[in-house]
């Protein structure tokens, strides 16, 4: 980050709500689809996969995709959701794991933000450059839209970002986990 102020432009957020509803509708219908044409072995499966490893997979699998760009905890989750698993008690599990795998997150950036081919990577990802112009409202929207957190966490630890804005960013991404257990649920039940 270069050190200046964050400015008070607003983001470029223009049709990122009707975007992000779309995608959470296109979300439903793929998974209502799949749940269709293939719900036995997806469920054999997902049953198969919850037995054998448990809730603690679950937490497990969140901590370990969540710093993966793209990937996330929507894995455990669906797999989750396929799986039988309650409501509730899979967001008390993925959403705490998300928090845990937000700060592991930010100390790696922490510990590696003067190693070159991490700033190269962000800079030229263009979190960088988004942390710079807009401080912590890049981090959060990053926490709730279809961005790469994983990367905007990285790029605020190296940037020598404060812990208490991770934290709240991360609390903040509980909105989106709950959005998208929400959509898979729907889609599952429409699939039926």
């Amino acid at each position: 980050m270069t050190g200046e102020p964050p400015s008070d432009a607003p983001m470029p957020l223009g049709g990122v709500v009707p975007r992000l509803l779309v995608g959470l509708a296109v979300l439903t219908a793929a998974v209502a689809g799949a749940g269709h044409w293939l719900r036995a072995p997806l469920a054999a499966g997902a049953t198969a996969a919850l037995a054998w490893t448990g809730p603690p997979g679950l937490a497990l699998l969140t901590f370990g995709c969540e710093p993966i760009p793209g990937v996330g905890f929507q894995v455990a989750l669906a797999l989750g959701v396929i799986g039988g698993a309650s409501p509730i008690g899979l967001f008390l599990l993925v959403a705490p794991a998300s928090f845990a795998a937000a700060l592991a997150t930010y100390a790696v950036g922490r510990g590696a933000r003067s190693a070159g081919p991490l700033r190269t990577a962000l800079s030229r990802s263009g979190t960088l450059a988004a942390l710079d112009r807009w401080g912590a409202r890049a981090l959060y929207a990053a926490a709730v839209l279809p961005l790469p957190y994983s990367l905007a966490v990285l790029a605020h630890a190296a940037g020598g970002g404060d812990l208490a804005t991770l934290v709240r960013s991360a609390l903040l991404r509980w909105l989106k986990i709950a959005a998208m257990l929400a959509a898979l649920q729907l889609g599952w039940a429409l699939g039926a």
